[in-house]
């Protein structure tokens, strides 16, 4: 006979158990992973240059994540 022989269907689980239980063990990395990102979020930093001409005043600014936000977001990440 064959040497892998096929189980009953019976010893199988519904895709949707499957599915189901695939999302309820993925719940703590997402957590992990979004406490990272709402740090990394809260601590974001503006810097602005304002650039002044004879007849203009411009200002540009950008935002960018701290050190401590980026730190808690791979650490995060790493740990998920």
């Amino acid at each position: 006979g064959p040497a892998i022989r096929s189980l009953p269907k019976e010893a199988y689980t519904f895709w949707a158990t499957r599915v189901l239980a695939y999302v309820i063990d993925n719940i703590p990395a997402t957590v992990l992973l979004g406490i990272g990102m709402l740090i990394q979020t809260l601590t974001k930093q503006e810097a602005c240059v304002t650039d002044i001409t004879q007849y203009n005043v411009n200002q540009y600014c950008a935002t960018q994540p701290t050190g401590i936000g980026m730190l808690a977001f791979w650490f995060a990440w790493l740990m998920g």
